[in-house]
Order: structure tokens, then sequence, then C-alpha cells
């Protein structure tokens, strides 16, 4: 099985960036934005952090040198997230980006460096969601949301609240009670077995799954979505449930 480029499974450091007073200089020189690059400021602050090529890919029409020049006007603030030799980028809002989006703006300068690694591989993997479901869905809509959420998305009018699991003791046992009451959820999870425990907690409360695994194949199947009901794991696609079952029998073989 294939890992998400994410995965909490691996060895993680963050180099953090600050911003500081005189990097708002320049904010008051561009009044308005081009509507891109007003979309990509919103959908940061709406979930608070983004990859790279995430932001290039679903905001910028490929176009680093708008990513470029949004950075060198403090619009966004570059970060580094480093794993097994190889440096992934990542951005906040900077200074210019929060002083643009005014009362309307979700974090404060350099909240970030107070957030844990699992709450950032967490907004990436939301990221990695929402691409999955791009490629089939029209009109797909997301947003902000609240704690232990990282945001919202809508399809075709259905709004879910999206929780990816990177640390399951902290980021879901401890939220079993909200997500039961809470409007549609949908919990990504790097497998089947991640959930075992979990599921059956949450049986009757309206909760999806998406498996890691899942999102590579978006390009050939809509993404499949997974429920767990009356003991047994159900979904549309028989086939990729079948696989992802399989990991419960070897799970159980080898305890």
């Amino acid at each position: 099985m294939e890992r998400s480029p994410f995965s909490a499974k691996q060895d993680y450091s963050l180099r953090w960036q600050r911003v500081h007073s005189i990097d708002g200089a320049k904010a008051t020189e561009q009044p308005t934005l081009p509507h891109r690059e007003f979309l990509a400021l919103r959908a940061i602050n709406a979930i608070g952090l983004i990859g790279s090529s995430q932001l290039t890919h679903l905001f910028l029409n490929g176009q680093k040198r708008v990513r470029v020049r949004m950075e060198k006007h403090g619009l966004i603030l570059r970060h580094h997230l480093l794993v097994t030799g190889k440096q992934i980028d990542v951005y906040t809002l900077g200074k210019s980006g929060i002083d643009y989006l005014g009362e309307k703006a979700r974090v404060t300068e350099n909240a970030w460096v107070m957030w844990p690694l699992a709450s950032v591989l967490q907004r990436l993997e939301y990221w990695r969601l929402y691409t999955a479901l791009k490629s089939h869905y029209k009109g797909l809509q997301m947003g902000a949301s609240q704690s232990p959420f990282v945001g919202k998305i809508s399809i075709r009018g259905q709004r879910m609240e999206i929780l990816p699991i990177k640390n399951i003791q902290d980021t879901v046992t401890d939220h079993c009670d909200i997500l039961a009451i809470k409007k549609p959820s949908l919990i990504v999870c790097e497998d089947i077995i991640e959930v075992y425990d979990l599921a059956p907690k949450l049986e009757g409360a309206p909760v999806r799954y998406v498996f890691e695994e899942d999102l590579d194949r978006r390009k050939t199947m809509p993404l499949t979505f997974y429920r767990y009901q009356q003991g047994q794991w159900l979904s549309d696609q028989k086939d990729i449930l079948q696989h992802h079952k399989q990991q419960l029998i070897m799970l159980k073989q080898n305890t």
C-alpha cells in the first residue's frame, strides 16, 4: 500500500517563518487583488495553510510566478516541512494578507508557530482530498469549520465537515460526542485498520470514511466513501472495499 505524502508515520520537522511589522509596509500598495489571488487568500484563510503545489494548481492556474508575486508582496508566507531529506514548501497568510482581509482574517500574525505537526498534516491532507474530489465533481465548494474539524466541503449541495486523522488519540477519540451529533462528517484516515476500534463507537452517526490510499485512484474512478453500519463496512465500490477488508483479515490473523 502506498502511503500518503503526508502520512503521520513518517518523520517530519517544521521550520516556521515569522512576520515582522515591516513586512506589511507594502499592504497599501495593492488595495485590490486579481480575482484568483483573492480566492487563494480566502482559501488559505479558511483552512489555515496550503502546500506550494496545491496552491499553484488549485487556485493560480499553475502559474508559479503569481505565487512568487504574492509572496513578494507579503500576501502569503512560506514555511518549510522537512521529511526524509525532502523539503515541502507550505504557505500561510503573510502580514499583508492578514491586513488585507482585516476582520475576516481567522489567524493572527505568527499564530502558526504554535500549531502541532499533526495539525499541519491535517490541513495538507484536506487539500489532497479537495483535489481528488475536484477531479470528478463540478461546483465543489470549500469553507472554514470549527475544531476538531479542519474545514468543510460541499458536493452537489451536501455539506460535510472534514476531519483527517493524523493522531487518532488526540484528534478523534476525544471528540466522539461531537462527531455523533454534528452535521454529516467525513473522516480521512490512512487505512481501514486505523479506524477499526473507532468506527463501532460512531455507528449511527452521520459519518463517512475515506482512506488515503484511495485518493490516488481519482484519475480512474470517483472517490469512494465508506460507512460502518450494523457491524459491517459498506461501499458502492465492492472491489475496492474487498481490498480494504483484506487488511482487516490480515490484522486478525496477526493478533
